[in-house]
């Protein structure tokens, strides 16, 4: 067995979903946080979707985590925010970069719960 992490982030996702089988159409046993420390077998399998992925024990759960969503090291922990653009009269925006002359991605409600990771690119 090797120690993983839970690393979503860069895939858009603040948490990895615990699957029965190795494919996405799998059932769902559970999801498992960003940053949160698994056991894996050391040798990934390759799912029927073609894409790779780790059986993995979490407490008493067993299941596969898509290999993309894993890391060996742990990553930067991410904070929760909730918009309020009440203040401002208007919704926020999501920007691919932090400074706000880039490119929109969307706009996010008031009161929407955000994930901010710490992390540049």
């Amino acid at each position: 067995m090797v120690a993983l992490y839970v690393d979503a982030v860069d895939q858009g996702f603040a948490f990895a979903n615990l699957r029965g089988r190795p494919n996405t159409g799998s059932s769902i046993q559970g999801t498992l946080p960003q940053g949160t420390r698994i056991d894996a077998v050391a040798k990934s399998v390759t799912g029927a979707d073609g894409r790779h992925w780790y059986r993995v024990a979490y407490g008493s759960r067993r299941g596969y985590v898509l290999g993309a969503l894993l890391n060996r090291q742990q990553p930067t922990a991410l904070v929760t925010l909730y918009v309020n653009g009440a203040d401002y009269g208007t919704p926020a925006s999501s920007c691919a970069q932090p400074p706000t002359q880039t490119r929109l991605l969307s706009w996010v409600s008031t009161m929407a719960r955000a994930f901010v990771s710490s992390r540049s690119r």
